[in-house]
C-alpha cells in the first residue's frame, strides 16, 4: 500500500505499434485520468545514447527495472506496450498478486497495414520507426494476447482507432466482472479477439 494506506493502481496502456498509445495517454490526462509516475520504453530509448537496437534493449530493461520497483514500493503508476510478449501480462498478474487494482486500456486499428503507415508518418515527422516486419509481427501477437490481458485486469477499456480522421472510439467497456456483449456496430477484431474468446470461455 501507499503512503495514504490506499490500494495502489496500475494503468496498462497497450497496443500494436502505430495505433495510438501515446495519443490515447494524452486523452486520458486531459480527461483527468493519470498517474504521476509513467513509463514509456519509447521515451525512454529517446534520451539513450546507441543505434536503435541497442537504445530499444537498454530502455526495455530500465523500463522492467522500474515497474518491478515501483509494484515493491506499491508506489500506482502507468505504463505503455505493445502487448506481444506473455511478460506484460505475467507482470500484471504479479503486480495484482500484490494488491493492485489493475485497469487496461487498449487501443488498435483493424488493418496493420494502417499501423505500418501510421509509424512511417510518425517516423517523417522525427519520431521513433519500427521496421514494418517488426510492425506487422507484434500486431498478430498482441491481438491474440488481448483476452488473456482483459483477464488479468479488474477493468477493461477497448478502443478502436480505424478512423481516417484518428478519432478513436470506445467499443468495450468491461466492469466489475461483467462479460462484455456483443454489438452489430462492433469492429471483428473486437469480436474475434476479445468478445468471442471471453464469452466461450464463460459459456456452460
Amino acid at each position: 500500500m501507499g503512503a495514504t494506506g490506499e490500494q495502489p493502481t496500475l494503468l496498462v496502456i497497450a497496443g500494436p505499434n502505430g495505433s495510438g498509445k501515446s495519443t490515447l495517454r494524452r486523452w486520458l490526462e486531459a480527461q483527468g485520468i493519470a498517474l504521476p509516475d509513467h513509463i514509456d520504453p519509447d521515451e525512454i530509448a529517446s534520451g539513450l545514447d546507441g543505434d536503435d537496437a541497442r537504445r530499444t534493449r537498454e530502455a526495455q530493461r530500465i523500463a522492467d527495472e522500474r515497474r518491478a520497483r515501483f509494484v515493491s514500493e506499491a508506489r500506482s503508476f502507468s505504463f505503455e506496450t505493445v502487448l506481444s510478449h506473455p511478460s506484460k501480462i505475467a507482470f500484471m498478474r504479479e503486480a495484482q498478486a500484490a494488491g493492485y487494482y489493475i485497469i487496461l486500456y487498449y487501443v488498435a486499428i483493424a488493418d496493420p497495414l494502417v499501423n505500418v503507415a501510421r509509424v512511417a508518418d510518425r517516423v517523417a515527422k522525427g519520431g521513433h520507426d519500427v521496421p514494418e516486419e517488426k510492425i506487422r509481427a507484434r500486431y498478430q501477437r498482441s491481438m491474440s494476447l488481448l483476452a488473456e490481458a482483459a483477464r488479468a485486469a479488474d477493468r477493461v477499456y477497448v478502443f478502436d482507432n480505424s478512423g481516417c480522421g484518428g478519432e478513436r472510439r470506445l467499443c468495450v467497456a468491461i466492469e466489475e466482472g461483467r462479460l462484455p456483449t456483443l454489438e452489430p456496430n462492433q469492429p471483428g477484431w473486437v469480436r474475434k479477439f476479445l468478445i468471442e474468446p471471453l464469452t466461450t470461455e464463460a459459456a456452460p
